[in-house]
């Protein structure tokens, strides 16, 4: 299951602008999660336009629609690494930089969150 931090970001989650393979890629996920480990997605943010960010005072980190950020605080550390380790073995970010992921830990920002991100050139291994 996916839940929101706010109204906006189910919003940005439902936007066409969104890439449907990052939302595809979340969604297998997020039912990953729940069924192996019990835990329900919180997505934090979405990824958005520079100038959009600056729209909002955003923190000003975007990729273009193409990125979110999941709540893992709390969360222990093999859960976390079994989640990003079952994405990952799934899809290559980019096959012309393989050391690139799909899924990981980013301990900056907010806090620890999970970060999804997708290149045009992602794919299922």
């Amino acid at each position: 299951m996916i839940n929101f931090v706010s109204k906006r970001v189910e919003r940005e989650w439902n936007d066409e602008r969104l890439s449907k393979r990052v939302r595809d890629i979340v969604s297998e996920a997020a039912a990953y999660a729940e069924e192996k480990y019990g835990w329900n997605f919180t997505l934090t943010s979405i990824y958005r336009s520079p100038a959009e960010d600056a729209a909002l005072n955003a923190s000003g980190i975007h990729v273009y629609w193409r990125a979110v950020d999941v709540r893992i605080k709390g969360r222990p550390q093999s859960e976390v690494n079994g989640m990003a380790d079952y994405i990952n073995g799934r899809y290559v970010y980019d096959p012309a930089r393989p050391a690139m992921k799909v899924c990981f830990k980013e301990p900056h920002g907010t806090g620890p969150h999970g970060h999804f991100q997708v290149h045009p050139n992602t794919k299922r291994k």
